[in-house]
């Protein structure tokens, strides 16, 4: 089962990403508005977990079970070809500028551990940190789902929301003790970027999952459109009005999984805009745009000012539109090929 509108919050979720890196003194994202949104644009990698969460459960709510290597080779044709590509354009760019390149770190980055290191977490290519955290959830759900299918909902449901309220009362106690002693640090690295912090948000994304089909999935769809308006509303004064509060390991998941619930029932126009061909593609492709970001950006921005290209906001959206053609490119060649041949391919038995 997919929910094809949700592809796209995806991909506006990289763009926000993309203009927090590289495009926040151009616009429209210098704006009012929008700054007030990109300069808080770090928590949507937080909205991507919660959604992996979900889309977990949705994709594997009718099995009886999850046989894990079924399970991983898929998820390893799903990330891993594009994330090598990404991570060899990125360990080129040391040889082109003659930087001195840790081998220990490569070796984290190529076995998606880097995370697990704190100070190792944004080597390379940095947004492969949150891959490495998503790695670790794919290897953690064949057991969860196993716990899934065997406990009462109740059960299951005062697990995660306990796990989830300790994991905040844990990060605000380490934020306000001054444990993070800001980036780059070790302890920086920890609070932000460490596994088992961001854990609660694929749980809370696999409860959000677990109520859709138990609770409401036999609910005739209706027309959420002005409630999905209401919680980005939210969102916005959220954002507005930070309170000193870290958004950045799942604290936004209280909005975040409404946001989701609200969209994927929604029948109105904001849904049958989303499900259009066109951004459900975007959707698609949103996870090249996010894991080539850093090589695309380097390369683009060197050939740019090569041929004279200097305004900062032609720049941007030349790259940006560079990342869409290269994401979009390797999403068909690459990344669904891949995903179709390791469908058909077993493990041998023997």
């Amino acid at each position: 089962m997919r929910i094809d509108q949700l592809s796209f919050t995806r991909f506006i979720g990289a763009i926000f990403v993309l203009a927090f890196h590289y495009g926040n003194n151009v616009f429209p994202f210098n704006g009012y508005i929008f700054s007030i949104i990109v300069k808080q644009a770090p928590s949507v990698v937080g909205y991507f977990f919660v959604l992996s969460g979900f889309v977990m459960i949705i994709a594997y709510n009718k099995k009886k079970d999850v046989l894990f290597s079924d399970f991983i080779k898929k998820r390893i044709a799903r990330i891993y070809p594009i994330y090598m590509i990404a991570l060899c354009l990125s360990v080129s760019l040391y040889f082109l500028f003659k930087m001195p390149l840790n081998y220990t770190e490569l070796i984290m980055n190529i076995f998606m551990i880097q995370s697990w290191f704190p100070g190792s977490a944004l080597s390379l290519n940095s947004p492969g940190w949150s891959l490495a955290v998503e790695f670790f959830f794919y290897l953690s759900f064949p057991i969860l789902f196993a716990f899934y299918r065997k406990a009462n909902y109740k059960i299951i449901s005062i697990t995660i929301i306990t796990y989830w309220v300790l994991s905040q009362v844990l990060i605000y106690y380490l934020m306000s003790s001054g444990f993070d002693k800001g980036f780059p640090s070790h302890s920086h690295d920890f609070v932000y970027y460490f596994p088992i912090i961001h854990l609660n948000e694929f749980l809370v994304g696999n409860l959000a999952g677990l109520f859709y089909f138990r609770r409401i999935e036999s609910h005739i769809n209706r027309n959420y459109d002005w409630w999905i308006l209401g919680v980005i509303f939210l969102l916005f004064l959220v954002f507005k009005h930070p309170l000193e509060l870290n958004y950045f390991d799942g604290l936004l998941a209280v909005l975040f999984v409404p946001f989701i619930l609200l969209i994927s029932l929604n029948s109105g126009a904001i849904t049958n805009i989303m499900q259009r061909k066109i951004f459900v593609f975007l959707g698609d492709i949103s996870y090249g745009m996010y894991i080539l970001q850093m090589p695309i950006h380097t390369f683009s921005i060197g050939l740019f000012s090569h041929i004279y290209i200097e305004n900062e906001q032609v720049q941007f959206y030349l790259f940006c539109l560079t990342l869409i053609i290269i994401s979009a490119i390797s999403y068909k060649y690459i990344e669904m090929p891949l995903r179709n041949y390791f469908s058909n391919w077993r493990f041998s038995k023997g």
